[in-house]
């Protein structure tokens, strides 16, 4: 008898007919998901790119390629205390731009 006669079918198991996304593993989306995903990122993009050169810098420096505080400072030649406080307001920004999009 073959492995093919001998497997049984799970009635939990989502089927191409009647998908219950639920069953899925986390890393999986819907497309749903995935669109407004996409969406979302491409509105942070947009929001980052509209921040002030100054903060700009600074929050893609420490949040994206996740530099040292320490570093930045360096690179941009400015104080310590400068470096938070630009990473603070651009993210401040950031958030309020993305909650007036909906995000």
């Amino acid at each position: 008898m073959s492995d093919a006669a001998n497997q049984t079918e799970s009635f939990d198991a989502p089927t191409e007919d009647n998908k219950d996304w639920s069953l899925l593993p986390a890393t999986d989306r819907r497309p749903d998901e995935s669109t407004d995903r996409r969406e979302e990122l491409a509105a942070l993009n947009k929001a980052i790119n509209e921040l002030p050169e100054d903060l700009k810098n600074v929050f893609i420096l420490t949040a994206l390629e996740e530099r040292q505080q320490g570093e930045v400072q360096e690179l941009l030649g400015i104080s310590p205390k400068a470096v938070e406080t630009r990473l603070y307001r651009a993210r401040k920004l950031l958030l309020d731009k993305m909650g007036k999009k909906g995000f």
